[in-house]
């Protein structure tokens, strides 16, 4: 049978290093969630009607980031600054994920003009 030291000190155990990456990854995806929604509703739109950035060139800044946060994520040696290049990629991603669907409905509106 079990003694009861042992069972207390298995129940009061401190995180690990594991459950606390775990819970430093959950925060940052939600965090990283919320930071594209509030990018997709307000900023993309000011980009492209107020400042009148041409799509395409969104799509290439944001490929660009990307990319460089791709090369970053598998050059970092901690899970710190992977995390890092993929807090920074989501804002690549959010400037080329709406490119493509802006990009044709462009199209349509000026096939429809005509």
């Amino acid at each position: 049978m079990a003694s009861s030291s042992a069972i207390s000190s298995t129940c009061s155990r401190q995180p690990t290093r594991n459950s606390r990456l775990s819970l430093l990854s959950s925060t940052l995806v939600v965090l990283q969630s919320i930071w594209l929604a509030i990018e997709h509703i307000f900023i993309y739109p000011c980009l492209v009607s107020t400042v009148n950035m041409p799509i395409p060139w969104m799509g290439i800044i944001g490929y660009s980031i990307m990319f460089v946060c791709y090369i970053g994520m598998s050059a970092a040696t901690t899970a710190m600054g992977s995390m890092i290049y993929c807090s920074v990629l989501w804002v690549g991603y959010a400037l080329v994920s709406p490119s493509s669907v802006s990009m044709i409905s462009v199209g349509e509106e000026e096939r429809s003009e005509k």
